[in-house]
């Protein structure tokens, strides 16, 4: 069997999976080819097959399904959400719709995703301490999740730019902006491929938010920071372990070291789970 039509058997399967569904196949095809080159016994295993029936059942197969997946959801930190997240959205879109969303939509539908559920009692001290620092004209939220809804706390109008890698997500996103007369529009991009991190220097904004999206690989980390084409860049890091206890030291020693040596200023805050970290690029 050709190997492309075993790529294209093993995205469809993958992304069978509900949580995984909304994410662009280029994406899970990419990480499938990059799991083939360091692995190409694997691949020559499964291109022994001719029938599709036997391919699907073979020992082989299974294993890469669950490699990927696995690497899909650390990758991207794809948080569960609730069963019911469709009807949230769909109600949450009738709201709009109507002009009746009350601050209970918006905590319902912000609390239904594990970072802006964390996040939600403090944008409004989130804004008014980034606001201080710079007034934009122009947002490029990265890795986004819902994080564009809390528009509705800053208080200000800006050209917003949601990307992500779920396209299911950024067509609600893009459906919240028209309804609610936002300058806004949504671009697919994936933050741990090379080529994506080059197009983020062809996105010149104002700020980019980096909320709880650096904790992967240093040097991608670097890429991105160094990338952005913004004056200043807002990043965030969890402030709760594992367990759910604060942690002692919330401050990451290698991002600052990071942000000394590309010679960046930067002022941190913190909120209840969160520790920010504003850094100016120009």
């Amino acid at each position: 069997m050709h190997e492309s039509h075993i790529i294209s058997l093993l995205s469809e399967d993958i992304r069978k999976k509900k949580d995984l569904s909304g994410i662009d196949e280029s994406i899970v095809k990419r990480e499938l080819k990059t799991y083939f080159e360091k692995s190409k016994k694997s691949l020559s295993t499964l291109v022994q097959y001719q029938i599709e029936k036997q391919l699907k059942k073979s020992a082989e197969y299974e294993k890469v399904l669950k490699a990927i997946r696995a690497k899909l959801y650390e990758s991207y930190g794809m948080f569960q959400a609730p069963k019911n997240i469709e009807d949230i959205k769909q109600h949450f879109m009738r709201k709009l719709h109507a002009r009746q969303l009350s601050e209970d939509d918006y905590k319902l539908i912000l609390s239904s995703h594990l970072s802006t559920k964390e996040r939600f009692q403090s944008y409004p001290q989130i804004y008014e301490q980034i606001f201080k620092i710079i007034k934009p004209k122009t947002i490029l939220d990265l890795g986004c999740g819902l994080n564009p809804l809390s528009y509705h706390y800053m208080n200000r109008k800006v050209q917003y730019i949601a990307s992500d890698i779920d396209r299911k997500n950024l067509a609600f996103i893009e459906q919240f902006f028209n309804l609610s007369g936002i300058d806004g529009k949504t671009q697919i991009l994936d933050i741990e491929n090379e080529q994506d991190i080059q197009k983020l220097a062809f996105i010149p904004v104002d700020v980019c938010f980096l909320f709880k999206l650096l904790e992967i690989d240093k040097r991608t980390a670097e890429k991105i920071v160094s990338a952005v084409d913004a004056q200043v860049i807002v990043a965030s890091f969890s402030t709760i372990n594992l367990s759910g206890e604060p942690m002692a030291r919330p401050e990451r020693e290698w991002f600052e070291k990071m942000l000394h040596r590309l010679g960046y200023k930067f002022s941190t805050f913190k909120t209840e789970n969160e520790i920010f970290y504003v850094i100016r690029k120009s």
